[in-house]
């Protein structure tokens, strides 16, 4: 015990750096534990709330507002109404298939005159960024189903966005303050449409990009390099233990 001891302080440089290593790899292999648990939670909110025939949207809101619901996310509803002529936000930077576009975001009034906002979807590909994709209005009376959310995530902007005053404007995160402030809204409502319909353009929203089995797996390795540095570390103080004594025996 003594020689563990006193070959661990001799190299006090390589325990620093193994215990430093260690505690490094355990404490992303405990943060993909924790990101495991959130993804199966919010996967199991959106079974919940996404399952089944879609619901009113004004019978959702009612039954929020009465029960004083702030999460509302990934309720599964249709309405009717129409959209806004040239009332467009185009959110940048969305890949599918490899390929750059916008996902478009339009202004929808329904029957009971609720403005909300409707992601539309993918409209791309993007050949020239200073050139504004045409979006085509659509006019008639439709009737959309898809995931309702009032609340979204804060996103990381490094500096305030500056928008044009012309439309469509071009936004590079979903910011529901900003997105209250450019509609005037009262009430913050967003539809997202998930399947093909009238008036969308290419769905692709997926509320979990990262499966809980992935984040698992990630912790499984952070856990399995730790234990690995943690043997070597040992087999080479062993090894001078073993140096040692033949050396003075």
């Amino acid at each position: 015990m003594k020689l563990l001891a006193k070959n661990i302080t001799k190299h006090y440089k390589i325990t620093l750096l193994m215990f430093s290593v260690i505690s490094l790899t355990v404490v992303l292999g405990i943060w993909q534990v924790s990101r495991a648990y959130e993804k199966e939670s919010l996967q199991n909110s959106f079974i919940k709330k996404s399952d089944g025939d879609p619901v009113d949207f004004e019978k959702i809101v009612k039954e929020a507002a009465n029960k004083q619901e702030k999460d509302i996310n990934y309720q599964h509803v249709k309405l009717t109404g129409q959209y806004i002529k040239n009332k467009h936000l185009l959110l940048d930077n969305q890949i599918v298939n490899g390929k750059p576009g916008f996902n478009v975001i339009s202004a929808f009034v329904t029957k009971a005159n609720q403005l909300i906002l409707v992601d539309r979807g993918w409209l791309g590909p993007i050949i020239n960024r200073d050139k504004i994709p045409e979006i085509p209005e659509t006019t008639q009376q439709l009737e959309l189903t898809g995931l309702l959310f009032n609340q979204l995530p804060k996103p990381f902007l490094l500096a305030k966005e500056s928008l044009s005053t012309d439309w469509p404007k071009i936004i590079q995160a979903l910011d529901k303050k900003q997105l209250k402030s450019i509609f005037n809204l009262k009430d913050f409502y967003l539809l997202r449409l998930h399947i093909p319909q009238a008036g969308a353009f290419i769905p692709h929203y997926k509320p979990i990009n990262i499966t809980p089995e992935k984040h698992w797996g990630y912790a499984i390795q952070w856990f399995s390099i730790a234990f690995i540095i943690f043997v070597l570390f040992m087999r080479f103080i062993l090894k001078n233990i073993n140096e040692a004594k033949e050396l003075y025996s």
